[in-house]
């Protein structure tokens, strides 16, 4: 990525890199720059993380009023 941003929390697996920005997830293939938007919250995310074997992604947000866990896959 060669644009100038926010970007935190960053997690990566093997060539995908997971982050935020936005207050949105986002995950980039390393290999060849694709990058995703993996989410549109109303809250704000915090904290994504890869599984140990990168099937899935943990991160924590506020979309109901209270800080809760969630998974995507």
């Amino acid at each position: 990525m060669s644009q100038i941003g926010y970007y935190s929390s960053p997690s990566i697996v093997e060539k995908n890199l997971v982050f935020i920005s936005d207050d949105d997830i986002w995950q980039i293939n390393t290999t060849n720059n694709q990058c995703v938007r993996l989410t549109t919250l109303h809250g704000v995310p915090q904290t994504p993380l890869y599984s140990p074997n990168g099937q899935m992604i943990a991160y924590s947000s506020n979309d109901s009023g209270d800080r809760e866990i969630y998974l995507l896959s």
